[in-house]
Order: structure tokens, then sequence, then C-alpha cells
């Protein structure tokens, strides 16, 4: 009798085993791969949504691609019309040049220095920044203000005006302006404010400073003066 009575013991603790053993199945192995079953629903979910976007990308692509083409050559084009840097150097010998090739005299050149006020790119709403940021930003933008003052006649300085003006790789900006007229020598004096721009990039190159030849000899020493020895 006592052995009949622990066999259906036994038998009890097997039933509960295998309940508990079909708990644990359903909580660490079911309901892990109901979980897994929707994540997998979402992941799919998301990429569904990501691939109907790329594919309506991919429609217009040679729309995009001949838009930023266009958009890349007026870039350039714009960017053309500015200098890649300031340096002193260039700065007067471009003055001297227009200056000389309008007929003008220049008797002064006065130049600040160059100033750096905004970046390209920067996450700053105004874009300003200073000359210590140079090495941060890819394109800096430079400003320049320096004065031109020149003698000659009015129509030498309309033309110095003009060739200021129409310099197609430069970017000035005449601020001021003001005319002395001597009745005595027939000669108007010219001071001229101008504001330079310049956009500073690694790949770009500075124009080169054009410094003219000059043929040494007694008469470009002495400006045209007689030499000693055919004095009258």
């Amino acid at each position: 009798m006592e052995e009949i009575k622990n066999n259906s013991n036994i038998k009890y603790v097997l039933i509960l085993i295998g309940l508990v053993a079909l708990a644990l199945s359903y909580f660490l192995g079911y309901k892990g791969y109901q979980t897994d079953i929707s994540d997998i629903k979402d992941e799919i979910s998301s990429l569904e949504t990501r691939y109907n976007d790329l594919k309506t990308k991919e429609s217009k692509r040679k729309e995009y691609e001949k838009n930023k083409k266009e958009a890349d050559e007026k870039f350039e084009e714009i960017l053309l019309k500015y200098d890649a840097g300031l340096s002193t150097k260039r700065i007067i010998m471009d003055c001297h040049n227009i200056a000389s090739s309008s007929g003008l005299s220049l008797t002064s050149l006065s130049l600040s220095e160059p100033k750096l006020f905004w970046a390209f790119g920067t996450e700053k709403k105004d874009g300003k920044v200073n000359n210590k940021d140079i090495n941060t930003y890819e394109m800096m933008a430079s400003a320049r203000t320096y004065s031109i003052q020149a003698t000659g006649t009015y129509n030498n300085i309309k033309d110095l005006l003009d060739k200021i003006l129409s310099e197609k790789s430069k970017r000035r900006v005449p601020v001021s302006i003001s005319f002395a007229f001597d009745p005595t020598l027939n000669t108007t004096s010219c001071n001229i404010s101008i504001t330079e721009y310049a956009v500073i990039q690694k790949d770009r190159s500075e124009s080169e400073s054009i410094i003219p030849e000059y043929t040494q000899g007694i008469e470009n020493i002495f400006f045209n003066s007689l030499a000693p020895n055919s004095a009258q």
C-alpha cells in the first residue's frame, strides 16, 4: 500500500516538473521568440520606409545630379570673383599698376590689417569669427581696407575708378572718395578709401603680384632729367 502511495506521489511530482518546465519554456523561449519577432517586424517596417524614400530619390537622381552640377558651377563662378588672399605685396603692386595705367601719380598708399569676418559652414548665427579661428574652418571670408592718394587729371581719376570697379578677379568696393583741384598746377588729387574682400581656402592660391619690368639707365634713375654730360 505504501509503495502505491509513493508511486502516486512520484507521478504528481513528475507532472509538476513537466508543468514547471512548460512554463519556463514559455517564458524563456516562446515569449523571447515573440519579442524577437516583434523587433524584426519593427526593423522591416523601418527598412521599408527607408527603401521607399531611397526609391523616390533614385527616381529623381538625374535631376538631383543636374541641379548639383549647376549649383557647383554657379558657386565656382562667384568664388572666382574673390581673390584667395589680401597680401600687402599684391595690393601695393595692384594699386601701382592700376594708377600707372590710368596716367596717375600714386603719392601714397596706407593699408589696414586684414580681418576675418565670416566662416562658411559655421553654426554661429551671425557667422562672426576672429583671426585666431583661421585654422578652424575650411573656408573663411576676409576683408582689408586701404586708402589711395593719387594726382592727375579728372579724367585720369575717372579711369582709375573704372578700373577698380571693373576688375573681374577682385572684389573691391570704394567706400569714400574726395577730390582737391590745384589751379596753379592744373591737376586734381584724390583720396580713395577701398575695402577689398577675399575668400580663403586651403586649395585656393592668391593672385600673383605683377611687378613691371623697368629698363635700367640714367633716364630711369633721374626721372627723365637730362644726363649730366648733356646739360646745355
